[in-house]
């Protein structure tokens, strides 16, 4: 269907373009019947001043109108703010001879700045495609470094990731090209799930590794959540790992960010001493970065070895009322075919050293949603979950 549907784009714009010259020779036509004689400069400004509301009414408001009402409207204001621009300048008290100059010039000027709105990561775009993100490194990583493009990919999910080496693409200008791409994409059409910043570094391929200055750009819950909830009611929620990330920073007391995920249990052992009553979140994402998505099983396994000491040591410092729950929000089994997430049950692990009793839940309709844990984690501080949430809390099975 593409390429019919972009031959009739063409076909209509030619249309366009013929209709609309030929009514303005018409109305060139007419005018000069009517009075008796022509001229070539007849019409030159009405001209210009249509191509400068046009002009200016995109630039300023191409972005808040989107239906054709609202566009013409737009142009409407934006010859309104050309003659305004255009007083202003005559108050000044230039030559009126050099009217045409100075018409010009505002012209030239919200042209330019037209310009430098659709342009303004100043990156040209390599990628722009579904891929793993390893490979597309060894791919295009050499290109970036040598020519200052930007790598830009998806994957299965909703989001868009953007590469740039930490050495020569600047960590500063990644985060700002995320910033404007999260910007872009937040329109109804697209609203896409995440932006990524993904840095690297290395020189060239084979050699290339993603660091831990990862930044996610994600979309605001749209209503309130389990951490709201919390936090309303007077407890702290502390974040660990890309939490503070993926949540937008909404309904936390406080955020750590994580170098690895060795880091980010050591982080949460130190959590856990503290004097505090609410909820440490800790997400560990080498597990998925590191392994899951390069199918690599041996990592996968060392990483749960380091998991294994660190939590060991985080239930020797749990208190007797504190309640550990350890599960995962996809899979990524590191032996399946593919780089993408895969779709296996995830484990849901709970233990509190005040329990009574081991072995394994019995499966009912809750467990069929991972909302489940954050109706669990509200109703054991005794906090009613926001209005129009769901899922079910389990924690009358947690004894």
């Amino acid at each position: 269907m593409k390429k019919p549907l972009r031959y009739m784009l063409s076909v209509m714009l030619m249309l366009a373009l013929m209709l609309s010259n030929g009514l303005v020779a018409l109305s060139g036509a007419l005018l000069a019947q009517y009075q008796g004689s022509s001229d070539i400069n007849m019409g030159r400004g009405a001209i210009v001043i249509g191509l400068a509301a046009v002009i200016i009414g995109e630039v300023m408001f191409g972005k808040v109108f989107r239906n054709i009402g609202a566009r013409l409207l737009a142009v409407s204001i934006g010859a309104i703010v050309y003659y305004i621009v255009l007083q202003i300048v005559l108050q000044i008290g230039l030559n009126t001879n050099d009217l045409k100059l100075i018409t010009a010039l505002i012209v030239a000027l919200f042209l330019t700045l037209s310009y430098l709105n659709l342009k303004k990561t100043r990156h040209k775009v390599i990628g722009n495609k579904s891929a793993s993100g390893t490979v597309i490194l060894d791919e295009l990583g050499e290109e970036e470094i040598a020519t200052g493009h930007m790598i830009v990919y998806t994957s299965a999910d909703s989001v868009m990731q953007i590469c740039g080496n930490e050495e020569t693409f600047d960590l500063k200008e990644l985060y700002r090209c995320c910033e404007i791409a999260r910007e872009l994409t937040l329109k109804d059409e697209w609203r896409v799930g995440r932006v990524i910043a993904r840095p690297y570094v290395g020189k060239k391929r084979g050699e290339f590794v993603r660091t831990s200055n990862r930044h996610d750009y994600a979309l605001k819950p749209t209503g309130l959540t389990a951490l709201n909830a919390l936090k309303d009611a007077g407890y702290s929620c502390i974040s660990v790992g890309k939490i503070y990330d993926i949540f937008d920073s909404e309904g936390l007391t406080e955020s750590n960010k994580s170098q690895s995920s060795v880091h980010g249990m050591e982080q949460t052992i130190d959590i856990a001493g503290r004097d505090f009553k609410g909820l440490c979140f800790t997400n560990l994402v080498d597990f998925d970065a590191l392994w899951g998505h390069r199918r690599n099983p041996i990592g996968y396994g060392e990483e749960i070895e380091r998991f294994d000491v660190k939590l060991g040591e985080l239930l020797n410092v749990l208190r007797k009322d504190d309640l550990l729950i350890l599960t995962a929000d996809h899979g990524n089994d590191p032996t399946y075919t593919g780089t993408d997430h895969t779709r296996e049950t995830v484990p849901m692990i709970a233990y509190s050293p005040s329990m009574k009793a081991s072995g394994i839940l019995k499966e009912r309709d809750a467990f069929h949603n991972f909302a489940v844990l954050g109706a669990t984690i509200t109703e054991n501080f005794g906090v009613n979950m926001p209005e129009g949430t769901i899922g079910e809390s389990i924690l009358d099975l947690l004894q």
